[in-house]
């Protein structure tokens, strides 16, 4: 916040509409791309603006505040600031902005690029040059401290921040707030060391390059998620009900689940569900597979898989995971196949491990289909993950069909996780006869696992 008495002395260049409070003082920028150079170089910068758009984020962030010509208090600049606590004054039509000439005009005054302004953003109001500020810690304001005293004994509401990161949240809780209301997840993610990252993601057009660009994000979400929790120590700390469901679900399914409890695995990789395998074997009556993983358990019993996706340096691990698995391990008995990756190639149902050389497996074949559903038809809890076949492209979405049908028909308190499954059961209309369509995507696996979250550890047992 900006020294009363030296607000008093300073030359009032305009004003416009308050809409991130507290005070700033920079020098002026007109581009995002030069407030971010300029803060590298450990410059603070004021980012004026005739508006700000999406493309500026990166700008703002690295600035001290926002100042635009144009713009009201719902405007892009001044939602994205007042989320981040930054301040910001919009709506200013007194700017006559020169982007090219780098200078802005106000009434006689004309300022380059570089010179120093100071913002009240509580009050609206902009400054020539430096005014000196006042940290925002209530510590030192007996003002601030006495005046929520006040509030304290007459309001009947409780105040939550608005808080993405860590800091942000423990310094709403120096300020009185009493938890968190809302964590815009994204976000977490506009810093310069993330926004790379955000950015691949988006861009990306395959999966591979996607989810590469998504476990580049996840350590940055985990830290930031944890650094929250631990700020609002003795302060609520809860999650929304689709949380607090799959944690139900998943716990109580690992925990202590009714007999037979039987899993059924699909998908393209061994490698992506080694470690779920292995703990479901220790705990599953029953472990069902499907998917293309199941070629890579056919090569491992020395059958012929043609040209099949695989992974040939997961063969010796599928082997151990058969003898480990003895009879509670359930690999097809037959495979529907094609000679070309599209629906309307020539195809066969052949044997397990049967698969001609110049054909590949794309679905688990009807017997399998039929044994599966029969099992999961005496289940008393189900847990699915991953498709039995190319369930996108009939006729070899039968198989994820059949199982699908079999889930919604049994009684078993049944569980629906990974994308494909999910998104099978949902476009079959299945959704509302199964007791959870899990939302946690890798976070599913994760407890399925039988790992723990430390940020889950945190949260409070009761809202």
């Amino acid at each position: 916040m900006l020294d009363a008495e030296s607000e008093k002395k300073s030359e009032l260049l305009a004003k416009g509409l308050p809409a991130g409070p507290g005070g700033a003082t920079g020098r002026i920028v007109f581009s995002a791309d030069d407030a971010e150079e300029w803060h590298k170089k450990g410059e603070k910068v004021i980012l004026v603006r005739d508006e700000t758009s999406p493309e500026d984020v990166h700008g703002m962030h690295a600035a001290e505040a926002i100042l635009t010509a144009k713009g009201g208090m719902t405007s892009h600049a001044a939602l994205v600031a007042r989320g981040w606590g930054k301040c910001c004054i919009v709506g200013c039509s007194d700017l006559q902005i020169n982007v090219q000439k780098r200078e802005v005009q106000i009434g006689e005054v004309t300022l380059s690029e570089g010179h120093w302004i100071t913002m009240n953003g509580t009050s609206g109001k902009i400054y020539n040059d430096q005014i000196d500020l006042i940290p925002a810690d209530p510590d030192t304001h007996p003002q601030y401290k006495e005046l929520m005293v006040w509030a304290d004994e007459t309001r009947k509401m409780k105040i939550r921040t608005n808080a993405e990161s860590p800091d942000d949240a423990a310094q709403a809780i120096r300020f009185g707030a009493e938890g968190i209301g809302l964590c815009r997840t994204e976000h977490m993610f506009f810093d310069e060391s993330r926004i790379l990252a955000m950015r691949k993601m988006i861009f990306a057009d395959n999966e591979n390059d996607r989810r590469d660009a998504v476990m580049e994000l996840l350590p940055y979400q985990k830290e930031d998620f944890m650094g929250i929790l631990q700020a609002m120590e003795g302060k609520p700390r809860v999650v929304g009900f689709l949380v607090a469901k799959e944690i139900q679900y998943l716990s109580d399914a690992i925990g202590n689940p009714e007999r037979p409890f039987v899993a059924i695995l699909g998908g393209a990789k061994v490698s992506d569900k080694i470690t779920v395998i292995n703990n479901l074997l220790g705990i599953c009556d029953k472990v069902l597979i499907g998917g293309a993983m199941a070629y890579t358990f056919a090569l491992a019993k020395g059958g012929n898989v043609g040209k099949s996706l695989v992974e040939p340096d997961k063969v010796e691990l599928a082997a151990e995971l058969i003898a480990q698995g003895g009879d509670k391990l359930i690999l097809p008995v037959d495979t529907h196949c094609g000679d070309d990756f599209s629906a309307d190639c020539n195809k066969q149902v052949v044997p397990f491990g049967a698969i001609a050389d110049d054909f590949e497996g794309l679905d688990v074949g009807p017997e399998t289909a039929e044994a599966y559903a029969a099992i999961l038809a005496d289940a008393k809890v189900v847990v699915w993950n991953g498709p039995m076949g190319v369930c996108e492209m009939p006729p070899f979405d039968a198989g994820t069909k059949r199982v699908a049908e079999a889930i919604a028909a049994s009684d078993a308190t049944s569980i629906i996780g990974g994308g494909d499954s999910a998104a099978a059961i949902q476009q079959l209309g299945f959704a509302d006869q199964v007791s959870h369509v899990s939302t946690g995507g890798g976070a599913s696996l994760a407890m399925l696992e039988g790992r723990s979250f430390a940020a889950v550890e945190l949260l409070d047992d009761e809202a």
